[in-house]
């Protein structure tokens, strides 16, 4: 029997954390139709207690998530021993190389860009992704502790504080390079003739 179709025999459990109720219910929906249980999560915090209290096969993540960014929901789970093995498919409005870059860098196990269109190869992705988890997973670890857990969310959050702190640090160097007033002489001159 073919492993992929064996997996979806079972029915698995998918977690799909969308802030947008309109994807959240396009992704539902299609996953539903083709056998699957669906938990749905409108936020990190959100999903990181369903994966607690479900312990979903694959979890299918908006990048922008309100709370945790899908990047660091994906870090936090791909560094806790007992989720390492459950599925992560991060979700983008649109392909670009930074969204790619980070996708494969953070340890998520692939990503989809949603649309109508393609919706019917959700399911088959998510169980190849699944069956694929199911190969590598070798130990059972114990469930994280309450401590581990407000470790992780604070690092998490450490990161977005610091990537916050870095981004700041750009814009005000390229305010600090950027010179209105001889721009604006500049831009006189050349309509001026």
């Amino acid at each position: 029997m073919n492993e992929d179709i064996k997996v979806k025999e079972e029915k698995q459990t998918v977690l799909v954390a969308f802030y947008s109720k309109t994807m959240r219910d396009m992704i539902s929906l299609s996953l539903k139709d083709q056998g699957y249980k669906v938990i749905e999560a409108v936020d990190g915090a959100d999903a990181l207690r369903y994966v607690f209290t479900d312990r979903p096969d694959c979890i299918i993540t908006f990048v922008d998530l309100p709370i945790i960014n899908g990047y660091n929901l994906s870090r936090i789970l791909k560094n806790t021993g007992a989720f390492r093995n459950i599925g992560i498919i991060i979700c983008s409005t649109e392909e670009n190389s930074v969204f790619n870059f980070w996708a494969k860098n953070i340890l998520c196990d692939g990503f989809f860009i949603p649309s109508e269109n393609n919706m019917n190869l959700l399911g088959d992705y998510v169980a190849k992704i699944i069956a694929k988890q199911k190969k590598t997973e070798k130990k059972r670890y114990p469930a994280p502790t309450a401590k581990q857990i407000i470790n992780l969310l604070q690092a998490a959050y450490d990161t977005e504080q610091f990537n916050l702190y870095i981004l700041k640090g750009c814009y005000q160097a390229l305010i600090d390079s950027f010179n209105l007033e001889e721009l604006i002489k500049e831009t006189v001159l050349a309509v001026s003739g």
